[in-house]
């Protein structure tokens, strides 16, 4: 059982007193059963209830606290706090360490700052109270509304003399003006004056009646008009123009006609001509501006026309349907919506050449010397999406014949080439030649089928072939059929095995190396590549690792001469020696091949290609020599 002496301590913070701590500073003492201080690490709740031993809980917090010699000190601090101690009803502590409930429970006194809290004289900052009472009276309420007595004014002193009648009024509304009187501001104060209203008077043909102000009958039906005005359906005469001239201005359409001005004294066909020298206009003969017809034109009277003639001239213009046989194009063509312009040896502008199919011809554009020239940097793409055509693109110095199957030449790289059906190339400096072809990258060749190519120097021949990988393929070369290449530097020439499940491509993905097979997805022969420098690579044969200069995965055989190395040869029964010093031949290096200097039966010394082979049985190995 545990011991506990507590007490409350509410902690004065430095400042002003008027600023109220928001914590609260707990410390305790605690013994053991025996009468000793605990300590070490405890498990301690506070809690504050509004009765000594009721399951009224307003306030609960547990701590773990570190105890040292019996003491420890913990520091309350949490909102909810607070508003636990805004009432004037007892509070009781309670502290449980663990499981133990210290009891009783202690009555929570008030220390002076709470004290001098509850009856400060001032407040000074900012307050945030819910209402404000004054001798037991709620004076202002939860809202912020007046809620006390009324204000006695005889108990204010410095009333304004506005204000001290009582009465709620303003400067005009103290006004006392007679009947009809308006108010007006005299520049000081606003006094009363007589109102007088404005007189209007009106001259024909504005008539006012009362408060209407309207025009003249005669003048609204037509029946009368003023000469100073135009009325509808008769000529301008000159008394309508009061200054006796016109003006720009005057006729803003810039014409004039003898129904508006209606003057007298000219003759049939004359116009009117103004004179400087009268200041007015005056009657003139119409002087017809003198034209001439230029080449191609003809001017009878007041009319041009155009010279048409079947073969053109200097002098002449060819019509839509004429024809220029055995000259520039073909028959019965026409330039509908196309215009071309020949200065010289030059055509400018757009030629569309379309061949009539009722016509037997196969040839659409001929030549005298059989030469054609396409000159020009700033040439752009010429047509986009499928079809069948030729077409040079200068900008791109690139060339597209054969026949687009969907979008594929829509995107055309520089110095590119591509000749037959669905060919993509979009990389810079590509050649492709065939059917069903994509080269992406620059400097990329390829001939044949269904080939698709991502890098850079890759030189593809033969038909299915693809040279891809998670990064572009570099410096790399493919011919035959079905091969699949996603090494760099590699070379690979074969086919793959036509009846494997997943297509079964000839698969090179070591770098720097050289595969030669047919049939299969693997080579026959694979030839590695050195180290750097001076180094040579490895030559497997069966295999893809070789683990010697050459290593191959089976057996050795030659039809011209055998002989087997301290053993008895099947062919002939003496045994041979090797006149090097012997070199193991076992299980862990057998396939190895070797060239030894052989000592053979009859005396003389032969340079041999030896291997490292099992003898029948497979327990035993030796050297077998051929030449």
């Amino acid at each position: 059982m545990k011991k506990v002496v507590f007490f409350m301590v509410f902690m004065l913070l430095a400042g002003s007193v008027s600023a109220v701590p928001g914590f609260i500073v707990h410390q305790g003492y605690i013994e053991d059963s025996d009468g000793k201080p605990v300590s070490g690490n405890q498990s301690i709740t506070i809690g504050i209830y509004s009765s000594p031993d009721g399951d009224d809980k307003l306030f609960e917090q547990a701590f773990d606290v570190e105890v040292k010699d019996g003491y420890y000190v913990i520091e309350v601090n949490d909102s909810a706090l607070m508003p636990v101690f805004e009432t004037d009803k007892d509070l009781y502590l309670e502290i449980s360490i663990g499981a133990y409930k210290g009891t009783p429970r202690q009555k929570i006194g008030s220390v002076p700052y709470a004290f001098y809290s509850k009856y400060a004289y001032d407040a000074i900052g900012e307050i945030h109270p819910k209402s404000i009472w004054i001798n037991g009276n709620k004076v202002i309420d939860e809202n912020g509304k007046w809620v006390g007595s009324a204000f006695d004014w005889s108990n204010i002193s410095g009333i304004p003399s506005g204000f001290a009648d009582g009465k709620d009024n303003d400067t005009l509304g103290e006004l006392a003006c007679n009947a009809n009187q308006i108010a007006k501001y005299n520049g000081n104060n606003w006094v009363c004056e007589d109102f007088t209203q404005t007189a209007y008077i009106g001259i024909s043909p504005i008539e006012i009646n009362g408060n209407n102000i309207s025009l003249a009958s005669n003048y609204v039906d037509g029946s009368a008009y003023d000469t100073r005005f135009i009325k509808r359906g008769e000529p301008i005469t000159s008394e309508m123009i009061q200054d006796g001239t016109i003006t720009g201005v005057d006729i803003a359409n810039a014409t004039i006609s003898k129904e508006k001005l209606n003057q007298s004294g000219c003759n049939d066909g004359q116009i009117l001509k103004y004179s400087s020298a009268s200041g007015s206009w005056v009657c003139n003969t119409d002087l017809n501006t003198t034209y001439s017809a230029g080449n191609g034109l003809t001017l009878a009277g007041n009319t041009f026309s155009v010279n048409f003639a079947g073969t053109g001239s200097a002098n002449t213009v060819a019509r839509s349907d004429h024809n220029h046989d055995s000259v520039y194009a073909p028959l019965y063509h026409n330039h509908d919506d196309v215009y071309v312009n020949v200065k010289g040896d030059t055509m400018i502008g757009k030629l569309a050449i379309d061949i009539d199919s009722s016509i037997d011809t196969s040839i659409a554009l001929t030549t005298s010397n059989g030469s054609i020239l396409f000159e020009g940097p700033s040439g752009i793409l010429p047509k986009k999406g499928k079809g069948i055509r030729f077409m040079w693109v200068p900008e791109k110095r690139a060339i597209r014949a054969g026949e687009a199957i969907d979008t594929e030449w829509d995107n055309v790289g520089n110095f590119s080439y591509a000749f037959g059906e669905g060919l993509s190339s979009t990389g810079d400096y590509n050649f492709a030649f065939g059917a069903k072809i994509t080269t992406k990258g620059d400097y990329i060749f390829a001939a044949g089928r269904g080939i698709d190519l991502l890098g850079s120097d890759l030189y593809a021949i033969g038909s299915f072939i693809t040279a891809q990988n998670t990064i572009d393929i570099n410096n790399s070369v493919a011919i035959g059929n079905n091969i699949k290449v996603s090494s760099n530097n590699s070379i690979t020439i074969g086919s793959g095995d036509p009846n494997s499940p997943i297509g079964g491509p000839l698969i090179n993905n070591i770098p720097n190396s050289i595969m030669l097979g047919t049939n299969s997805t693997l080579p026959t022969v694979f030839i590695g590549g050195g180290s750097g420098g001076s180094t040579t690579g490895k030559v497997g044969i069966g295999n893809t690792d070789p683990a010697t200069k050459l290593d191959v995965d089976g057996g050795v055989r030659t039809r011209v001469y055998s002989v087997k190395i301290a053993g008895t040869n099947a062919n002939n029964t003496t045994t041979a020696q090797l006149i090097k010093p012997s070199i193991p031949c076992d299980k862990t290096n057998r396939g190895e091949i070797r060239v030894f200097s052989v000592q053979e039966p009859l005396g003389s010394s032969v340079d041999m290609l030896c291997a490292c082979m099992a003898d029948s049985g497979g327990s035993t190995y030796s050297w077998y020599c051929y030449r």
